[in-house]
């Protein structure tokens, strides 16, 4: 293996002395060409850097899904929303839709897993000045007048690895 030490530039986590070192996945973004689906191809070379063309050794000991766009001009990142409109109750349908997706995204990103790594889905949380959420339990919700989200409660959905080979 070819090291930034012997001149060939890559530079290994263990070279390094990371232990976990995460890969930032973007999904969506300003320009309509930024990804909303990450196939198994896409994400390979993050989950195992390539030497002479063969898989070599891990890139990333975790990954995050980290939401901004799922439509163009709409932002689930709020700091995102002063490119465009915030995101409302069907930008979050569409999120969800897709990070579950069949062949893209988290199953895309499981279907690489060669080893047991971490994965991160973000939460997107409304705009505070989101005045048009949408309808959820018969309740139009309007985030002007709701606490700061750090004063909701959050529930952990599991724990350990997210994919396993």
């Amino acid at each position: 293996m070819s090291t930034a030490s012997d001149g060939g530039g890559y530079l290994s986590p263990a070279s390094l002395q990371c232990r976990n070192h995460l890969c930032v996945l973007p999904f969506g973004g300003r320009s309509p060409h930024d990804l909303n689906r990450w196939t198994a191809s896409d994400l390979a070379p993050y989950v195992r850097y390539a030497a002479a063309g063969k898989p070599a050794e891990p890139m990333f000991g975790g990954f995050i899904f980290s939401g901004i766009s799922s439509r163009p001009g709409r932002f689930l990142y709020p700091m995102y929303t002063a490119f465009g409109m915030p995101s409302d109750l069907e930008d979050w349908l569409l999120w969800i839709g897709d990070v579950f997706a069949p062949h893209s995204n988290l199953k895309a990103l499981c279907s690489q897993a060669d080893r047991p790594f971490d994965v991160w889905v973000s939460i997107p949380y409304p705009h505070p000045l989101q005045v048009d959420f949408g309808t959820v339990d018969g309740k139009l919700l309007d985030f002007r007048h709701m606490p700061f989200p750090s004063t909701y409660s959050f529930r952990r959905f599991g724990s350990g690895s997210a994919c396993r080979p």
